[in-house]
């Protein structure tokens, strides 16, 4: 699972890096920076991700629609080798968010 790792929310075509090693994340896209855990059991993979803006002109906001200035996301998804499919949601919010990451090397 360590690595550096792409993901596309194909609902709204965004996406960003992510690193994981460890158990640790890190990573983000052109408007939050993002910190978290990684756990993986058999082919299912779970994220707690916190989210924190840092650029307020970023264009797309959150994939929720929002600019909330902190973000928590819970993803859960399942891995085909290289590639994870899965959902993210934000505590509080009904809406989920379909995800892909792909696998693009080792973490540094």
């Amino acid at each position: 699972m360590d690595g550096i790792w792409t993901y596309i929310i194909p609902e709204n075509v965004s996406g960003g890096i992510l690193v994981i090693r460890e158990g640790r994340v890190v990573g983000g896209d052109g408007t939050y920076v993002c910190t978290g855990t990684c756990d993986v059991d058999d082919d299912v993979v779970r994220l707690n991700l916190s989210y924190e803006m840092f650029n307020p002109q970023g264009s797309l906001g959150s994939a929720w629609g929002d600019n909330a200035p902190k973000i928590e996301v819970l993803f859960e998804g399942t891995a085909f080798g290289d590639i994870i499919y899965g959902k993210a949601r934000r505590p509080g919010f009904d809406q989920t968010v379909a995800v892909t990451m792909s696998h693009h090397g080792d973490a540094p």
